[in-house]
């Protein structure tokens, strides 16, 4: 099997296509959060929103800031995940 690769050690296309996949998780977990009656559904929407819209520019961008942007997603769901411990209906 091979190693995932870390964000950073990705070219600007597979950037691309993981912030895609990340965006479509979590728009995916703001559903799921909504009918949870939880609050970080409007979170996790608004961010997998601006993922979709911005992540070509992000996934070129070499920067602190869009490294910032992926790792803001991430705690995300993962706090989702964690709130969420039964879920069977998530796709991560």
């Amino acid at each position: 099997m091979k190693k995932p690769k870390r964000i950073e050690e990705m070219n600007t296309m597979e950037r691309a296509d993981t912030l895609r996949r990340l965006s479509q998780t979590m728009h995916f977990s703001a559903v799921v959060a909504r009918q949870a009656g939880d609050r970080a559904c409007k979170q996790l929407e608004e961010l997998a929103d601006r993922l979709l819209r911005d992540g070509p520019a992000i996934s070129a961008d070499r920067s602190e800031v869009a490294l910032n942007v992926i790792a803001e997603a991430m705690d995300l769901l993962g706090r989702f995940e964690m709130n969420h411990p039964g879920s069977k209906s998530t796709l991560h």
